[in-house]
């Protein structure tokens, strides 16, 4: 039994592979030329927390924007499912989001007003209501907060290079987030982030464990993984997504 559990999580860890490509940099317009409107996409810019309606009932999310001229990236996290944020722009008093979902595109579209942004979200044939409330600035681009955000990874096991894709999300000392497969989707993720060492660990379906840690330079992240009480260990390293 000990060994078919083994080779699950061989399976298991070989399958990681990276979910989604990162977000692509569009062309965006600003605020139409109207002197009743003063919105820009630029004051879209922070760190957001909010709810969705998800066809699975109320779904709480974390959403990271930036503008760089005028091009808006970003990544919005809940507790399942990572998305990117691919581009924008201003509508009169609505701001557009072009977003996508491990290759499903999508859109976000909604007001904004005193740091509050509520709409409507639409995936295919699904869609739902949103409110999300300004918290901060964004956080990998304010430079206080170094993992929150997308991450590409490669795990190296005896020399056998595997790919996988991370999303963190820094809560003070606490971290969270999810673990991407393209095979079997999203693992959340826990853990912390002291004196400059991250320590995260997720658990497989069949309930054997696996711990990473790994420290932070030059916006990449090294370390070492280590599957239940050791069975197998490895290295990985990331850099984060652009």
């Amino acid at each position: 039994m000990r060994r078919r559990t083994q080779l699950a999580a061989i399976v298991f860890v070989a399958g990681l592979l990276v979910i989604g490509a990162a977000a692509a940099q569009a062309a965006l317009q600003q605020a139409a030329a109207s002197g009743s409107s003063a919105l820009t996409l630029a004051s879209l810019a922070g760190r957001y927390e909010g709810s969705a309606m998800s066809p699975d009932g109320p779904e709480s999310f974390v959403a990271d924007l930036k503008v760089d001229g005028g091009v808006v990236t970003g990544v919005i996290t809940t507790t399942v499912r990572v998305i990117t944020v691919t581009g924008g722009h201003v509508s009169g008093d609505r701001i557009n989001l072009s977003v996508d979902l491990q290759g499903m595109p999508g859109s976000i579209t909604g007001a904004l007003k005193e740091g509050t942004f509520v709409g409507q979200w639409v995936f295919g044939e699904d869609s739902g209501s949103f409110t999300m409330k300004r918290t901060g600035a964004t956080g990998p681009a304010a430079g206080s907060d170094p993992l929150t955000g997308a991450w590409d990874a490669v795990l190296d096991m005896g020399g056998n290079q595997m790919p996988f894709s991370l999303s963190l999300k820094l809560d003070g000392q606490k971290v969270s987030g999810q673990v991407g497969s393209a095979e079997r989707g999203m693992t959340p993720l826990e853990g912390t982030w002291v004196n400059g060492t991250l320590d995260f660990a997720f658990t497989m379906a069949d309930g054997m464990r696996i711990s990473m840690s790994a420290t932070f330079a030059d916006d990449k992240l090294t370390g070492s993984m280590k599957l239940g009480d050791g069975q197998m260990t490895g290295g990985w390293a990331a850099s984060r997504r652009k």
